[in-house]
């Protein structure tokens, strides 16, 4: 079963059981004692709660469609890098694209720094076995893909077979530069 069909079963179970507090209510506030009402009054109680709760998860529901859909961010940077242990050699650089996703659509100080940090994490997953300094990550260019899910963002075009990119969060990324063996400072330079 989907998640959209258990959220469908789930509410009409609520919706019902809120109902059937309701009838508990009136029965109890038909007897007309003192007991009937405490026990009328805590089933309207509950059958309040449930509506309450159903309004939440309504909420929830249209902020998680609002997450849903990201701004995808085509970043073009030079990574600039020397051998390791080769101090006087002259650095070499390499042109390295990547995408980073912003989930308010804005491009600010993190979203850079994300985009320097997949940046280096792509030039490592280029550059596999051999060990290298990065002297500098430049951001050259950052160009706004749009707005998709990540279903939208990664179908293939018809015919052909897209390897899907993974949105990484910040920690993943430090996880990979972690074991790329290299550390980057807060402002995104190594």
């Amino acid at each position: 079963m989907s998640q959209k069909e258990n959220q469908v079963l789930l509410r009409g179970m609520v919706e019902r059981a809120a109902r059937q507090f309701d009838l508990y209510a009136e029965q109890h506030a038909a007897k007309d004692t003192p007991d009937g009402d405490i026990k009328a009054n805590t089933n309207r109680q509950l059958a309040y709660d449930m509506r309450a709760a159903l309004k939440v998860v309504e909420f929830d529901a249209r902020v998680e469609q609002s997450i849903e859909r990201q701004t995808y961010y085509l970043v073009c940077g030079q990574i600039v890098f020397r051998a390791t242990g080769e101090e006087d050699g002259a650095p070499a650089a390499i042109l390295i694209n990547t995408t980073v996703i912003s989930p308010d659509g804005r491009f600010a100080v993190l979203q850079i720094a994300r985009a320097q940090q997949a940046l280096q994490a792509q030039f490592h997953r280029r550059m596999e076995g051999q060990t290298l300094d990065v002297l500098d990550c430049i951001i050259q260019g950052i160009m706004p893909l749009g707005q998709f899910t990540p279903e939208e963002f990664n179908a293939a075009p018809e015919g052909q077979v897209v390897q899907p990119q993974v949105a990484r969060t910040e920690d993943e990324l430090q996880d990979m530069l972690k074991a790329a063996g290299i550390s980057i400072a807060p402002g995104g330079n190594a």
